[in-house]
């Protein structure tokens, strides 16, 4: 996704601000990456249009959230419950979310990116997707009033119970 990231950033680098947040636990985990596969070929991946291999390459900045708070606060502005290596996020000139997809190994799905980034720099109107799908609340069977809501079952306990 960074190699694909890094060609439309080439091409868009005087209108549009591109950063990276890494998902490493580790700030040294992230130079650790940039120094060992920056510009290196990697035969095993794919590239965009399915060809084999690719050059890994960062061309734009690259952050570190130490304390995962921008992926939180992205968690909560999408409504998913994750977000993950290949999520990308067009923010525009009013710093609101204009537009996102989660690239696939390097891959657009949807295959909008550049044209929703171009369409937020220049104030034109997005490509849609039609509308967001209404969610219905369910009441799920069982007894699970007994559960607290503070509990992180991944983090091995600290809720109060």
């Amino acid at each position: 996704t960074l190699s694909v990231l890094s060609d439309v950033y080439q091409e868009f680098k005087d209108q549009a601000n591109f950063v990276s947040i890494s998902r490493d636990h580790e700030e040294a985990d992230v130079e650790k990456w940039l120094k060992k596969y920056n510009g290196t070929f990697m035969a095993e991946q794919k590239g965009p249009n399915g060809e084999a291999g690719i050059t890994s390459r960062c061309d734009f900045q690259m952050a570190y959230d130490p304390e995962h708070k921008v992926n939180a606060e992205f968690k909560a502005a999408l409504g998913k419950s994750v977000v993950g290596v290949g999520m990308v996020v067009i923010i525009d000139k009013a710093g609101k979310i204009a537009w996102y997809e989660t690239f696939v190994r390097g891959a657009n799905p949807a295959g909008q990116f550049k044209y929703q980034l171009w369409a937020t720099i220049n104030e034109q109107p997005l490509v849609k997707n039609g509308p967001a799908p209404e969610i219905e609340e369910e009441e799920v069977e069982g007894d699970t009033g007994d559960i607290p809501d503070d509990v992180d079952f991944l983090a091995g306990g600290g809720g109060n119970y």
